[in-house]
């Protein structure tokens, strides 16, 4: 039985995630190549930066 509401819904969230992911590379490959580091060290840095920007300091 297909949901097509369903389907709808997980293809817009996908193509979402698929645009912010885009966003997210450009972002990193220009700042990378303003400033002059390795591009891989600037995604790191920031996923980093975000998975701690997540945690509960309370803890």
């Amino acid at each position: 039985m297909s949901l097509p509401l369903a389907d709808a819904g997980y293809r817009a969230q996908r193509r979402s995630r698929y645009e912010a992911a885009a966003v997210f590379q450009a972002a990193v490959t220009s700042h990378a190549k303003a400033t002059g580091q390795p591009r891989h060290e600037v995604e790191q840095a920031v996923k980093k930066a975000m998975r701690h920007a997540v945690e509960d300091p309370a803890e």
